[in-house]
């Protein structure tokens, strides 16, 4: 389960609350966002986690934002 899954472009998520807790299993396809390697960026930005901000780096970019500073 993602919540956001960026093939390709940016995407920006501020002020959102995401509910629906993700499984802590590292094999199951279970983060808050996913960025793939033809996705530019994710910037995360005054959201909630319910299990914590969990994400998949698939791509040459990255994530930015207040919610984790250069995630990789």
């Amino acid at each position: 389960m993602e919540g956001i899954d960026v093939k390709v472009g940016n995407a920006h998520v501020c002020s959102s609350y995401f509910e629906q807790p993700v499984s802590l299993d590292v094999s199951a396809n279970s983060d808050y966002a996913i960025l793939h390697p033809s996705g530019a960026s994710v910037e995360l930005t005054n959201n909630h986690y319910e299990s914590g901000l969990k994400v998949k780096n698939k791509g040459s970019e990255r994530f930015y934002g207040t919610d984790g500073t250069d995630i990789k």
